[in-house]
């Protein structure tokens, strides 16, 4: 099954507990000598027990359901022993003695995909514990108005509620920028201070040193011209 409790008083808010096969009892819950375990805001839904108790099996315990649904395969709450369940403001299927108790298909969004968030038309939404105290923290998840939704999307504590998926936030990241980088290239092999042209500065460059390959490569003549002024 789902969970087994023993001899302990945990305290479940917000749980979904569904779709477990226990070969003998106790599909979602099996509890035994347990005081006041509490369930509080949890669904317990398409749970099977070969041998009963497809919800509940209880054996010396009293646990306590409010704003829950039970809603599994056959036999929702099997006393063994014990005083049995206090069950307020809850689902369960077939009905059980307690405070504003609903037997109604709770309209799970499609079981059959593990989507057991409720349906807009679901008789749950709103039908919870009425106080204050028990508003829907969040909505979504929860439904409707601020009152209390049944099940494991309504609550107080239903912000953080594993019906709501997140929706994902892509972590930043570096963005790699291409800056491209200038390359000179010499426009002639006399372009001897690579700065891509020819100028004066390339000539007497070549006047004193020769050319880029260190043979002469011109003959220079000068002409002198003396004049009066």
């Amino acid at each position: 099954g789902g969970f087994y409790i023993d001899k302990s008083n945990p305290t479940l808010v917000n749980c979904l507990i569904a779709t477990n096969l226990a070969m003998e009892t106790g599909g979602a819950v099996f509890t035994n000598g347990s005081d006041h375990p509490m369930f509080n805001n949890c669904t317990l839904a398409d749970n099977i027990a070969t041998n009963g108790g497809s919800g509940f099996m209880i054996f010396g315990s009293s646990p306590k359901l409010v704003n829950c649904i039970v809603w599994n395969s056959t036999d929702e709450i099997v006393v063994e022993t014990g005083e049995g369940p206090v069950v307020e403001f809850s689902c369960v299927r077939g009905g059980y003695e307690g405070e504003s108790v609903l037997d109604a298909v709770p309209l799970f969004i499609d079981p059959d995909m593990g989507d057991f968030n409720l349906h807009p038309n679901s008789p749950c939404i709103d039908a919870g514990n009425p106080d204050m105290a028990f508003y829907d923290g969040c909505r979504p998840p929860g439904q409707g108005e601020a009152l209390n939704d049944m099940g494991f999307t309504g609550g107080p504590n239903n912000c953080e509620s594993p019906g709501e998926s997140p929706t994902p936030t892509p972590t930043p990241t570096g963005t790699l920028t291409m800056t491209p980088t200038a390359v000179i290239t010499p426009v002639s092999d006399f372009d001897l201070d690579r700065n891509s042209r020819v100028d004066a500065i390339d000539l007497l460059m070549l006047l004193k040193n020769g050319s880029a390959d260190g043979k002469s490569c011109f003959r220079f003549s000068y002409d002198w011209h003396l004049g009066a002024r």
